[in-house]
C-alpha cells in the first residue's frame, strides 16, 4: 500500500509483501475511517490489518474459519462514519459487520 498527499507525492509505503503483523500476502480491500486510519483485508491469510493514518502497523483481526470474526478470503471493506467494519467474507459467502473488530 503507497500513500500519497493531496499534491499528488508519494509520502508513505505501508505495509510490504510477507505474512507477519503489518505485512501482506494477498490484497483484497481497503477502507479509510473517519479518524484517518487505514483498513485492509489480507485474503491469504484471512485477517484484516489496520494502520494509523501515518501508516504504523496497529493492530489484526480474524483468523481463518467460518466462525464470529472469522473469514476465508476477506476481500472489499469498508468502515461507516460510525466505525462499523463491513468485509466481504467471500469464502463464506457473506458479509461480516462489527461494531468493534473482532479479537
Amino acid at each position: 500500500i503507497v500513500g500519497f498527499n493531496a499534491a499528488g507525492t508519494q509520502n508513505a509505503t505501508i505495509a510490504g509483501p510477507g505474512t507477519g503483523p503489518g505485512e501482506f500476502y494477498g490484497f483484497g480491500g481497503i477502507a479509510v475511517d473517519s479518524a484517518g486510519n487505514i483498513w485492509a483485508s489480507d485474503y491469504p491469510n484471512n485477517r484484516i490489518e489496520e494502520f494509523s493514518r501515518g501508516g504504523a502497523f496497529s493492530v489484526q483481526y480474524g483468523s481463518e474459519g467460518s466462525g464470529n470474526g472469522q473469514f476465508i478470503d476477506p476481500g472489499e471493506l469498508s468502515v461507516s462514519p460510525d466505525g462499523v467494519v463491513s468485509v466481504a467474507d467471500t469464502g463464506n459467502d457473506r458479509i461480516e459487520q462489527f461494531a468493534e473488530p473482532p479479537a
